[in-house]
């Protein structure tokens, strides 16, 4: 699976490789959720007039869209307005959006072109790049879906002035996680900040979204390399689909950070990483996180057994060893 470059732009000048690929499209589809239609799309369409014969598909902004039946509305909708193999479908939106999109359209008549506009932070440095699409199943996160590149990624900070905090929370904590990865500099960076708004975080926006693109380019389909990328996620996707159907859900950026913390933990009683180590972690978790929710083993259990990283009936996660190391295909037999 080819990977193309993430491109960084402002959204406001008309960008040619933009044009030149909705000119070749023989139809273009855009899904947006009731926000993006909203806040997004008129500054999309005012820039791009061809979008004036685009199709608008769009779904409620929430998990719950990631289902295989919102998924067979938009086949349907492809089929019924004769979308065919040279149709270029645009999704223009968070990581909902991005995860649906690109599954909908990698899957149709096997396979139509798609491109990111990620509208989110979340979105713009983890869902929006790296080729994976998914939806979810019996609260299952992404546990259906394809290694399937998005024809480009267009990424514009400009879009982060429609969000509200607990969004740029969201995708700051994949932030966080992809400093863990490439350690040094960017780590301190990050652990460096303590006010987030758009403007503490704008500079480190396309190094982070850089740090996965290198990873995924490297390893396109997680033989080894990308399971870094996997760093929290174990937990983080078992707690979400444990709260899913609370009153007060959690979102993926704050289950990440909160299986950041939980894994860190992990890897310290395992003897993997430092008490110091999991001491910064939980620092900057805790001041931008809170405390970590109320749950047992036996709750995240039936969630952890259908991740997609497990072999037959073990567990392996990708557990901290120090910022910039990760320890791959660990096993983990208890959670502390």
């Amino acid at each position: 699976m080819r990977i193309k470059p993430t491109i960084i732009f402002d959204v406001k000048t008309p960008l040619d490789v933009l044009q030149e690929a909705l000119e070749a499209a023989s139809s273009i589809f855009v899904l947006c959720d009731e926000n993006t239609i909203q806040h997004c799309w008129p500054l999309l369409a005012e820039t791009y007039p061809i979008l004036g014969n685009a199709s608008l598909l769009e779904v409620p902004a929430s998990e719950e869209s990631k289902d295989i039946k919102i998924a067979v509305g938009l086949w349907q909708s492809l089929l019924e307005q004769r979308a065919d193999r040279k149709s270029l479908f645009i999704n223009l939106g968070g990581g909902v959006v991005c995860d649906l999109g690109g599954f909908v359209a990698s899957t149709y008549k096997r396979g139509i072109a798609f491109i990111n506009i990620p509208t989110s932070l979340l979105a713009m440095v983890d869902a929006g790049i790296g080729g994976k699409t998914g939806i979810d199943l019996d609260q299952n996160k992404n546990i259906i879906g394809t290694f399937s590149a998005a024809q480009y990624t267009f990424v514009d900070p400009f879009f982060l002035k429609t969000l509200a905090e607990s969004e740029l929370r969201s995708g700051f904590a994949e932030m966080i996680k992809h400093a863990l990865i490439k350690g040094d500099d960017h780590w301190k960076k990050i652990k460096a900040i303590k006010i987030l708004n758009r403007l503490s975080i704008k500079d480190l926006i396309e190094p982070s979204l850089r740090i996965k693109e290198d990873v995924v380019l490297s390893d396109p389909l997680e033989q080894n390399e990308r399971k870094k990328l996997n760093l929290g996620h174990s937990i983080a996707h078992a707690l979400e689909s444990l709260f899913m159907n609370e009153s007060s859900p959690l979102s993926h950026g704050d289950a990440v950070a909160h299986g950041l913390r939980a894994e860190t933990r992990i890897a310290q009683q395992m003897g993997i990483c430092s008490d110091e180590i999991l001491a910064e972690v939980e620092e900057l978790i805790q001041h931008f996180y809170g405390p970590l929710p109320s749950y047992t083993e036996d709750q995240l259990m039936p969630f952890l057994i259908n991740d997609k990283k497990n072999q037959g009936k073990k567990l392996y996660f990708s557990l901290l060893r120090k910022p910039g190391e990760i320890a791959l295909d660990v096993e983990v037999t208890s959670l502390g």
